[in-house]
C-alpha cells in the first residue's frame, strides 16, 4: 500500500514538473507556435457555447494585455510562416467568425480599450440583416485595427457541394468584400472549419494566402497552409480557464479534442461526453 501511495505521489509531482515547464514553454512561440483563438459571438443574455459575455471577454484581453501579448495580423503569421519573418514577443492573433452584429456593439469596444488587432471572417450574403454588421461599421472596424477577411458567400459547409460551387463561394466572397472594403481579401474560415484537400487547393487557386478550420491547436511553421488550426473559445462553466488553458496548454488541449473526435466517430458519445475538456 505504501508503495502505491509513493508512486501515486511521484506520478503527481512528474505531472506537475511537466506542466510547469509547458507552461513557461507557452509563452515562446517558436517553441509552442502561435495561437490563434476563434470567437463568434459576444453578446449578453444568450446561454449557448458560442456565445461569450462581453464581461469574460474584456477579462480575456486584460490578460492577454496584462502578461504582455502582442495581437498580429494575418499578413505578419503569413509573413512568418512562409519567410521566418520575426514576430513579436508573445504573438497572437485574434479572430471572429460570421460577423455578427455584437461584435461591433460589444468586442469593437473592447479592443480599441487595449489597442488590440484582430480578424473579422464575414458571410458576405449576411450583409442586410440586422442581426450583422453593415459595410460602414466594418469599415469603422477596418479604419481601427481589424482585418475583414473571408468567410464564405452562404457559409455552408464546402464539403457537401460541387467543387465548381465550392470555388463560387471562395471567389464570391473575396470579390465582394475587397470591392466594398477596398482592401484586399487573402485569408479565409471555412464555414464550420470543415474542408478536405480538393477545397484545400480550389482556396489556394482562388487566390487565398491561409484558411483556417477550427481543429484544435497552434500555428506552426510547416503545417499546411490551407488547413491551420485555431483555438476556439467556448462558454462554459469555467470560461476563463477554458480560454487560459487553451493559450498555455495548445498540445494538451489539442490531444484531449482529438480523443474525444474520435471516440464521437466511433460512435461512443458516452465515453465522449465523459471525457474532461474545456
Amino acid at each position: 500500500m505504501k508503495r502505491i501511495i509513493l508512486g501515486i505521489l511521484g506520478l503527481i509531482v512528474v505531472i506537475g514538473i511537466y506542466l510547469g515547464i509547458q507552461y513557461q514553454r507557452s509563452w515562446d512561440y517558436k517553441a509552442v507556435g502561435v495561437p490563434v483563438l476563434n470567437y463568434h459571438r459576444i453578446d449578453t443574455g444568450i446561454r449557448h457555447s458560442l456565445v461569450v459575455p462581453p464581461e469574460e471577454f474584456k477579462k480575456q484581453m486584460q490578460y492577454l494585455h496584462d502578461e504582455g501579448y502582442h495581437t498580429i495580423t494575418m499578413d505578419e503569421l503569413y509573413d512568418y510562416m512562409t519567410k521566418g519573418t520575426e514576430l513579436p514577443d508573445k504573438p497572437v492573433l485574434i479572430t471572429f467568425d460570421d460577423g455578427y452584429i455584437d461584435n461591433y456593439k460589444y468586442a469593437f469596444p473592447i479592443l480599441k480599450e487595449y489597442n488590440m488587432k484582430a480578424t473579422l471572417f464575414m458571410i458576405t450574403s449576411a450583409f442586410g440583416e440586422s442581426r450583422f454588421v453593415n459595410v460602414e461599421q466594418l469599415k469603422e472596424m477596418q479604419a481601427n485595427g481589424i482585418d475583414i477577411q473571408s468567410h464564405t458567400v452562404n457559409h455552408k459547409d464546402l464539403r457537401s457541394m460541387s467543387l465548381d460551387q465550392a470555388r463560387d463561394e471562395l471567389i464570391g466572397s473575396k470579390a465582394v468584400l475587397e470591392d466594398r472594403m477596398k482592401h484586399p481579401v487573402r485569408y479565409i474560415a471555412y464555414p464550420g472549419g470543415f474542408s478536405n484537400k480538393d477545397i484545400d487547393r480550389i482556396a489556394e487557386e482562388s487566390g487565398y494566402r491561409m484558411a483556417f478550420t477550427v481543429q484544435a491547436g497552434n500555428v506552426e511553421p510547416g503545417q499546411n497552409l490551407f488547413n491551420l488550426p485555431r483555438q476556439a473559445v467556448f462558454f462554459n462553466d469555467t470560461p476563463f480557464q477554458n480560454f487560459w488553458v487553451r493559450l498555455h496548454y495548445p498540445w494538451e488541449n489539442a490531444f484531449m479534442w482529438r480523443i474525444h473526435d474520435k471516440l464521437l466517430e466511433w460512435n461512443l458519445k458516452g465515453l465522449a461526453d465523459m471525457e474532461p475538456l474545456f
